[in-house]
């Protein structure tokens, strides 16, 4: 070879390149897995299932945020009577879950079981085999043997920058935090679920 490249070992180059999948970063848990998606319908029909009943009548707000690390969900409710004892009475039913989380589908259907608990009348406990223990140390059976569901959910957001979704989630919980300092019965959400 005289020194240059030989267009044939450039066209393979080039062909490799092309036909390799492109790098793709890691998406967010809320594109992979969105609140409105199939994913989470399905965990919300396991944890009704599992508890054996629907809170608040079956709506409820599921949302991604950021909860800080350490925290994979929270959930807040309203209840007039009695949080824990009477969760048919239970209102404005919310699940907050962590878009700083490490999430995998059993893990994420075991944090969805263990916040509807709360929606159903469930505190915490000290036993670490059971759903309602404060920290996820492992999957619940169900979420472990169910495989996690094609998504096919509405897509996000795309042409809103994460920022501006993530400022009106801000103030929506400042504002419910205001009304439940002047609401009788409002439960705030627990401090924190791992």
């Amino acid at each position: 070879m005289d020194g240059r490249r030989s267009p044939i070992l450039l066209v393979a180059l080039l062909a490799l390149a092309l036909a390799a999948p492109p790098a793709r970063a890691e998406s967010s848990p809320a594109t992979r897995w969105p609140a409105g998606g199939s994913t989470l319908r399905l965990a919300m029909g396991m944890a009704t299932e599992h508890w054996g009943m629907s809170p608040c009548r079956g709506r409820v707000a599921l949302s991604w945020a950021s909860l800080g690390s350490g925290t994979n969900a929270q959930s807040s409710w309203a209840n007039d009577v009695d949080p824990f004892a009477q969760p048919s009475s239970n209102s404005e039913c919310e699940i907050a879950l962590s878009l700083q989380a490490d999430w995998d589908w059993p893990k994420l259907c075991t944090v969805v079981l263990h916040e509807v608990g709360h929606l159903t009348g469930h505190d915490h406990v000290e036993d670490p085999g059971d759903i309602m223990y404060f920290t996820y140390l492992a999957p619940a059976p169900e979420c472990a043997s169910t495989p996690e569901p094609v998504e096919t959910g509405a897509p996000p957001p795309a042409a809103v920058p994460a920022a501006k979704r993530a400022a009106p989630v801000a103030k929506k919980a400042a504002k419910r935090k205001k009304a439940a300092a002047r609401r009788p019965g409002r439960r705030p959400a627990p401090a924190r679920h791992r």
